[in-house]
């Protein structure tokens, strides 16, 4: 019996240890956890650590007719006590993109200098700016496009969250070759075509040139629904007429003209049934 308590008195513990060693590290342990829940405890209350700027994206549409302008709309919140200039003097802070096309290939910017200027970002507030990337950037190629906004200060940067957007033809609804006023060997291309935006089918209106390389202009006309077809005319003067109805009983008239360097907006009028049937009969009287 002797010999028997003998062995139980210094049996080793787990992993070799001796009884005083196995009691010492389970003090040690227990003093970790404890320093570990009164952190998990603290932390929360001393708020998340936040970044200086944060900077949001946003698109009002998943996909735009080629050449269309697309317009990218960035969130800047000022995080600090600080004032910050945004394409200022000196620019210390630049907003800047990056664009990736399907094969994942970055899209180089086609312009120079800022695309935002001098715009001020107050202590805690947040401050909205819009930038056409259609204008910086070469998103003429149809496909998926990924991007990413980002305020760069020095070599530290704040990006956005990653959006996708998709450029599009656009279907085709009719389409008019008519050469510029005084300029018979410059032929332009007037494509009306439609496209669904917030599930609702848009009119639009694209000006090419023959071989679609140069775009003098695209005109998002709005909602346009299926109870009768579109029209486009242009007449030899280059005045462009397109009518397209945008309710049950309600059409509308846009009205463009082609000059030398571009298409120029003229007026739009919107007319119901009602005003039209009016029309006919005083015209008949």
């Amino acid at each position: 019996m002797d010999d028997v308590s003998h062995v139980r008195l210094h049996r080793p513990t787990a992993r070799g240890l001796s009884r005083s060693s196995f009691l010492r590290a389970v003090r040690v342990r227990a003093a970790v956890c404890w320093c570990v829940l009164l952190a998990a405890l603290v932390m929360p209350s001393l708020g998340p650590v936040m970044a200086q700027l944060a900077v949001g994206l946003d698109f009002d549409a998943v996909s735009y007719v080629q050449f269309e302008r697309v317009p990218a709309k960035v969130h800047i919140k000022n995080n600090t006590s600080e004032i910050f200039v945004l394409g200022g003097r000196g620019k210390t802070l630049v907003l800047d993109f990056e664009i990736y096309d399907v094969q994942k290939t970055r899209c180089e910017r086609t312009t120079r200098g800022g695309m935002v200027k001098d715009v001020v970002l107050m202590p805690g507030e947040t401050t909205k700016v819009e930038v056409d990337l259609g204008m910086h950037f070469g998103l003429q190629r149809l496909g998926q496009y990924s991007v990413r906004g980002r305020v760069v200060e020095g070599n530290k940067a704040y990006p956005s969250m990653l959006r996708e957007i998709d450029v599009v033809p656009g279907i085709e609804i009719d389409t008019i070759e008519r050469s510029v006023p005084g300029e018979s060997s410059n032929v332009r291309v007037y494509s009306l075509r439609y496209w669904e935006r917030d599930s609702q089918e848009h009119l639009f209106l694209r000006v090419t040139d023959r071989d679609a390389t140069v775009c003098y202009g695209v005109f998002s006309l709005g909602k346009v629904i299926r109870f009768s077809v579109p029209t486009l005319s242009v007449d030899v003067d280059g005045n462009i007429t397109v009518g397209h109805q945008v309710e049950r009983d309600v059409f509308v008239r846009s009205r463009f003209r082609s000059v030398a360097n571009g298409v120029e907006f003229v007026d739009r009028e919107t007319k119901t049934l009602s005003d039209t049937l009016t029309d006919e009969i005083k015209r008949s009287d």
